[in-house]
């Protein structure tokens, strides 16, 4: 880790955003965890996430092709 000077400003102030964002929504950290489309095939998985009124949708591709998922989906 490089520290003062010598660490990326750039790096740091992105890392900071994120932290920033986790802290306004608390549904990243907490609340239960819905699977609402989950294709092992495509490799395609989405779920929602819900805290104190907080909403968080997750959508994650870990395949090499685009997908679309239709509105019926969520």
């Amino acid at each position: 880790m490089l520290w003062r000077e010598q660490q990326d400003a750039d790096l740091l102030a992105y890392f900071r955003r994120l932290i920033a964002f986790r802290r306004q929504h608390p549904s990243l950290v907490y609340g239960d965890i819905r699977t609402l489309h989950l294709d092992d095939k495509q490799g395609v998985w989405m779920a929602s996430r819900e805290h104190d009124g907080d909403h968080t949708l997750i959508a994650v591709n870990s395949g090499n092709q685009q997908v679309t998922l239709a509105s019926h989906a969520m």
